[in-house]
């Protein structure tokens, strides 16, 4: 728990991931994407949450994503990947909001160009 709380000190407010999600989420609505697609967060029985942020339709559709796997002391965990068309995380219950703000740091960083090389 401390090295995320280290981790966190460059990072985006924990607590400001809702907001910003439904920003998020209102920019893509157009009439057309909403009736399809969206967002789902619910919480399991580990005890724990799942988000799920469908992908399909924005610009994030092809966006390489890394996943991310911790497991830390004490039943604190996360696990988030792109799959599906989706991004989805599962988390233990005091990690809702970091994983949103994954989903922010990620929707939000512009994706590194590839370097050309020239002779």
């Amino acid at each position: 728990m401390k090295d995320r709380i280290r981790e966190s000190d460059t990072r985006p407010d924990p607590d400001e991931a809702f907001n910003w999600l439904q920003g998020w989420y209102m920019a893509h609505c157009d009439d057309d994407w909403e009736h399809s697609y969206g967002v789902t967060i619910e919480t399991i029985d580990n005890p724990g949450w799942t988000i799920r942020i469908d992908l399909d339709g924005t610009e994030l559709a092809t966006r390489p994503f890394r996943p991310r796997h911790r497991d830390y002391p004490g039943g604190d965990w996360y696990d988030i990947q792109v799959a599906d068309g989706a991004f989805v995380a599962t988390c233990s219950p005091l990690n809702l909001s970091w994983c949103m703000t994954e989903f922010r740091l990620w929707a939000q960083t512009r994706p590194k160009r590839p370097r050309h090389l020239t002779c």
